[in-house]
């Protein structure tokens, strides 16, 4: 709006001090601009203004400098929230140097690591690379690593630091100053989730050994009743046959659309009108109730998968016909 108000003669004087790209976004943001109303060009003129005085008397530029203009132009906390958006768009994630490199190259890798040393690293991908990475370790090595993710939670800086020091250049040397969130069951479920079964299997059943508290909330965490959309139609058709009527009335009665159609849709005619009747019976009815039937499902679900008897799609299972 300003470049528009100082009209074409002192843009094009300004554009040519400019990079390419900035000019670019500026074109941009000009034709799309089809007026600039006369009170909003005297507002800009005396910004413009303030600003070009400020700066010829600052002594220094930097953080503070930065600042200060974006206070003066936009206001304490329109600045603030800029200001945060440019010191995390500065900042280097840990370990992001791996974060393109192939997953078989980082299990090598880290492989000769100590397990604490290789879970902090793969907490710091992403849960489908971390997947990946842990497919290629041997079993035992797994397990371990699994377990201390699953344990990690805040990790001081400094540690952070000495980590990458030792593993030298193949990972970035500037970290966050704050504290860094990473691994903990809930980052462990995520990569459950996506490596193979047959590891899944033997990283749950390792923890179940080592700790059952740990292992059944992460059971717990891995399968909620919303995921009953990734069970196919013989799944749904064998659970089904395992359900109390009541707890599946009661699910129904808060289940999404799409989890209420998959359940009718593999039911006989007359079971469905049953449970549609039985659903309308229930009345008003509280929501920890219905919870507490889903769960109920949830449990159901996980055992039959345990057994075998049901097929949960998880992205990387393979189907033989």
């Amino acid at each position: 709006m300003l470049l528009i108000s100082l009209g074409p003669d002192v843009a094009v004087d300004v554009l040519k001090q400019l990079q390419e790209d900035q000019i670019e976004r500026l074109t941009r943001e000009i034709s799309e601009i089809r007026a600039v109303p006369a009170e909003i060009r005297a507002e800009l003129f005396a910004e413009c203004y303030s600003l070009i005085q400020m700066d010829s008397t600052a002594e220094a530029g930097g953080k503070e400098l930065a600042r200060h203009v974006l206070v003066r132009a936009l206001g304490e906390r329109r600045a603030e929230e800029i200001l945060e958006r440019v010191a995390n768009a500065q900042r280097v994630n840990p370990f992001e140097f791996i974060e393109s490199a192939d997953p078989l190259q980082i299990a090598n890798f880290i492989q000769d690591e100590h397990a604490q040393t290789s879970a902090v690293v793969l907490s710091h991908l992403s849960a489908h690379q971390a997947a990946a990475v842990l497919s290629n370790l041997e079993p035992a090595l797994q397990q371990d690593i699994a377990e201390r993710i699953a344990r990690l939670d805040r990790i001081a800086p400094e540690i952070l630091s000495q980590i990458e020091q030792g593993l030298q250049v193949k990972f970035s040397t500037v970290l966050s100053q704050d504290y860094s969130q990473a691994g903990g069951p809930d980052f462990l479920v995520k990569v459950l989730t996506q490596v193979d079964r047959p590891t899944e299997r033997s990283i749950l059943e390792f923890l179940e050994e080592r700790d059952s508290a740990l292992a059944n909330e992460i059971r717990g965490k891995m399968f909620v009743f919303e995921d009953i959309v990734l069970l196919d139609n013989h799944s749904i058709q064998r659970l089904i046959q395992e359900l109390d009527r009541r707890d599946l009335a009661l699910a129904i009665k808060g289940a999404t659309g799409k989890v209420r159609d998959l359940i009718y849709r593999n039911m006989s005619t007359r079971a469905r009108e049953m449970l549609e009747e039985e659903v309308d019976l229930l009345g008003p009815v509280r929501l920890s109730a219905v919870e507490q039937a889903q769960h109920r499902i949830s449990e159901t679900v996980r055992r039959l998968e345990a057994e075998d008897e049901i097929f949960i799609s998880r992205g990387q299972d393979e189907i033989i016909g």
